[in-house]
């Protein structure tokens, strides 16, 4: 298993990888059809709620005693997975 500081780097770079997705969405949302365009909105902001969610969580990691980081990593790692799927959602929505 991973050490926390390896797993808080990780997700920390992952994070960093979709801020720099959301960019890309934004911009290919704002290119798209008009019925395309307002599904590719409102997914940006899921995104963005999710990943401010999941910084939290990180930031929970952190702080979390020897006891207790591991069960919180493992809900870190639940809801990276479930944001890498949104985001595949989003690009397959663009797509269209």
């Amino acid at each position: 298993m991973e050490k926390r500081d390896e797993i808080v780097e990780r997700l920390k770079r992952q994070i960093d990888q979709w801020n720099r997705e959301i960019g890309e969405l934004e911009t290919k949302g704002r290119m798209a059809k008009k019925e395309v365009r307002a599904a590719a909105e409102q997914q940006v902001k899921e995104l963005r709620d999710r990943r401010a969610e999941l910084q939290v969580r990180l930031g929970e990691l952190q702080r979390a005693g020897e006891g207790a980081w591991q069960e919180l990593a493992q809900g870190l790692e639940t809801a990276s997975d479930a944001l890498k799927k949104s985001f595949q959602k989003a690009w397959d929505r663009l797509k269209l």
